[in-house]
């Protein structure tokens, strides 16, 4: 059976037209389940999908009243509901799946939790999911960064919109600052985690590398809500996690040779990416729209002489002076 969009919602509105004590025959069980779908702003189902649909809660158990000539109705022949039908083994299966990936990608304690949850359903239908569970996925394997102890704590004071006391220690500081800070908001990149918020009573967004926090408390000082930045774009213009203050976005364009091609076509340097221009040679031209930062700059330079900056030309100079300091070191005997 085909899963369309609005299928959870049409499930649950159907399981309780079902369970009510109102009996309907098939054109006004359609009729009132269609005009709750367009209540909720969905389209209107055929006699088909509401077949379809009847068929899938007959699969998941439903007591289903058998529709004959004398018995034109259809109705639940003892309590049931969806909501409190148990999971299957083939769903805590799929469910399991998703956990062991969880777990490969984040170390957030809830997951553990999460994984003894499972164990608990494994155990209940008694499946022998765990006892057969096989490796087939590889992440990539980095080193860990330090800092990852702090990650269920700023993670718990988003979530509960509470303050903190952090003690931080930028490299090349030979001393911890401590400030009272507002988390807004956490961000991986390369392995290493970054929490973004203010520091207490500053207008602007200050950026926390987990690995340089030293301590976190708790404090009674108030929270102050999110006033500066929308968490779900925040990082939409630029790479990784430095955003510039001040900084204008820029028409980033970029020469990529022939060889290097292949390599930012199938991943990207960012998803603004555009091709604009394709030379004879196989060279390409590609654009972006970002703010400059030190990631960037990173970046361009991970690529050697497979690239080169064309604009803007602030951009141009420095990854210039980059390679002469690089060019300095290495001719050193």
């Amino acid at each position: 059976m085909p899963v369309t969009k609005n299928f959870s919602t049409r499930i649950e509105m159907l399981d309780e037209l079902l369970s009510s004590i109102q009996r309907r025959n098939r054109a006004q069980l359609l009729r009132a389940l269609n005009q709750s779908l367009r209540l909720h702003g969905f389209d209107a189902i055929s006699e088909r999908t509401l077949t379809n649909d009847l068929a899938y809660l007959r699969d998941k158990g439903a007591p289903l009243a058998i529709v004959q000539k004398g018995q034109p109705h259809y109705y639940y022949t003892s309590p049931f509901s969806l909501k409190s039908a148990p999971l299957s083994a083939d769903e805590i299966k799929k469910l399991r799946q998703a956990t062991d990936l969880l777990r490969k990608v984040t170390p957030l304690t809830m997951v553990k939790e999460l994984e003894h949850l499972m164990d608990r359903l494994e155990s209940q239908i008694q499946t022998s999911s765990a006892g057969s569970r096989r490796d087939i996925i590889q992440f990539e394997d980095h080193t860990i960064a330090s800092g990852n102890e702090w990650l269920d704590d700023l993670f718990k004071a988003i979530l509960e919109q509470k303050a903190l006391r952090v003690g931080y220690k930028p490299f090349g500081k030979s001393r911890t600052a401590f400030c009272v800070f507002h988390p807004y908001l956490l961000k991986e990149y390369r392995k290493r985690w970054f929490v973004f918020g203010r520091v207490n009573q500053t207008n602007f967004t200050t950026n926390f590398a987990l690995d340089r926090i030293k301590q976190i408390e708790s404090t009674i000082t108030s929270f102050m809500p999110n006033n500066l930045f929308d968490p779900a774009h925040y990082c939409d213009d630029i790479v990784g996690v430095s955003v510039p203050r001040h900084a204008p976005i820029e028409d980033i364009v970029i020469l990529v040779r022939q060889h290097t091609v292949p390599y930012v076509l199938s991943k990207p340097l960012h998803r603004l990416q555009k091709t604009t221009r394709v030379f004879d040679n196989g060279d390409i031209e590609i654009s972006i729209p970002l703010k400059i930062n030190y990631e960037l700059k990173s970046l361009i330079l991970s690529y050697g002489s497979g690239m080169e900056v064309l604009a803007p030309f602030s951009l141009r100079d420095s990854i210039q002076s980059d390679i002469g300091k690089l060019h300095f070191v290495y001719s050193l005997e």
